[in-house]
């Protein structure tokens, strides 16, 4: 803790007995300059802006290389080790309220693109990146991400047909539905569409299709091999 802060810290503790609101107003400030020591941003542009209420940090970085850029932290959400890269105008990041984001990069080029995360969602560590104009990656509430996951709704370079000249692989949204739990190193490919109370088996490459709710997805490519399921966060051994 730098010396600022345990000088807060320190004052509103002698405070407490003395008097009890304005212990609070100081504990308050150190609270909020804690925060502002473990967020650092960085503004190349006009009109950027990062909207949070008791949000936890510790070592974020956002980075804004455009304009008119919106990073909004839902309350009492978490992010440790977490980077956020802009790049162009009109993005919209937004993580729901509750969610813990560890060890995990959003990236942004183009414009006018939006990531979504919503409420209670748990992630361990992914790279999410939208990487064309308009798009979208929608992640539901309550779910649960396990480290290695790679999402992007694009190829970031082109892919030619050899006799028109023209691109055949443009860039297509994502959406993952409330309480989905992806394992360990997946990737989740543009188009894909993921239904809710679905599990994504470790190490699987999901292609751009859609999937229904409540299946177990699996393999390169993924496909589903398994249905009728649902999951819990907690093991559970009464029916063993």
């Amino acid at each position: 803790m730098s010396s600022p802060l345990r000088y807060l810290r320190g004052l509103s503790q002698s405070l407490k007995k003395l008097s009890p609101s304005l212990h609070t107003k100081v504990l308050n400030v150190a609270n909020r300059s804690s925060e502002l020591f473990m967020l650092k941003i960085t503004d190349k542009g006009k009109g950027n802006k990062v909207d949070y209420s008791s949000v936890l940090f510790k070592t974020v970085k956002v980075r804004f290389s455009g304009n008119n850029n919106t990073v909004t932290l839902g309350k009492n959400a978490k992010l440790l080790n977490v980077t956020i890269h802009v790049k162009g105008s009109g993005h919209n990041l937004f993580i729901g309220e509750n969610c813990i984001i560890q060890n995990s990069k959003f990236w942004f080029e183009d414009d006018n693109s939006r990531i979504a995360v919503g409420e209670g969602t748990d992630m361990r560590g992914a790279a999410i990146a939208v990487t064309e104009p308009s798009g979208n990656i929608t992640i539901g509430d309550g779910c649960l991400f396990a480290a290695g996951l790679d999402i992007r709704n694009g190829d970031s370079h082109s892919i030619l047909d050899k006799t028109t000249g023209k691109r055949i692989n443009y860039a297509s949204d994502i959406s993952i539905a409330d309480r989905v739990w992806i394992g360990r190193d997946v990737s989740i490919l543009k188009g894909a569409r993921i239904s809710s109370e679905s599990v994504i088996g470790t190490r699987s490459l999901v292609p751009g299709k859609q999937y229904p709710a409540n299946v177990l997805i699996a393999g390169v490519p993924a496909k589903v091999v398994k249905e009728n399921i649902t999951w819990d966060a907690k093991r559970i051994y009464d029916n063993v």
